[in-house]
């Protein structure tokens, strides 16, 4: 005959293995949805940096010329969420020649608007590309102002 205590020593070393398991899982997915969340803010990352490169080949003379720093590396381009949800910003420096074969470094930045796309590989569209200073491309429908202190204002037009 089993004491009463053996039964529910083997009643607690289940509970406790269960126990065991059940916060291994958890922390387990929470891990998976940090890295998951690191993954994602660093592939919407690379794709506007890409889409803002390819933005810019598009508005100069010399496009097989450009030259562009990593999008990782220590001269990469500044890439922040603007006040809209789905929308970055992206200034950057890139080394391009110009109509005389001169090497020129240039600055850029690019409005970029979420068209699409999971979250974590998003397509993105121009809404505006400026360089030097100089706005080189304003997409239809959409209201380009420079602001008082400097700024940049876009709205877009209803569709």
């Amino acid at each position: 005959m089993k004491s009463k205590w053996t039964v529910l020593s083997r009643k607690a070393l289940r509970g406790l293995i269960f126990l065991v398991c059940l916060l291994t899982t958890a922390v387990a997915a929470a891990d998976e949805a940090h890295n998951n969340t690191g993954l994602t803010e660093q592939r919407v990352r690379e794709t506007a940096c890409k889409t803002a490169q390819a933005s810019i080949k598009q508005q100069i003379l010399t496009p097989a010329t450009a030259k562009f720093p990593d999008c990782f590396g220590d001269e990469a381009p500044d890439i922040r969420r603007t006040g809209e949800a789905d929308a970055v910003a992206v200034q950057g420096t890139f080394d391009a020649q110009n109509a005389f074969g001169a090497l020129v470094r240039q600055d850029y930045l690019v409005m970029l608007e979420r068209d699409g796309g999971p979250n974590d590989a998003p397509v993105w569209k121009a809404d505006l590309v400026i360089i030097n200073d100089e706005p080189t491309y304003i997409a239809p429908g959409v209201d380009f102002k420079r602001t008082p202190d400097g700024g940049i204002s876009l709205n877009h037009k209803k569709r």
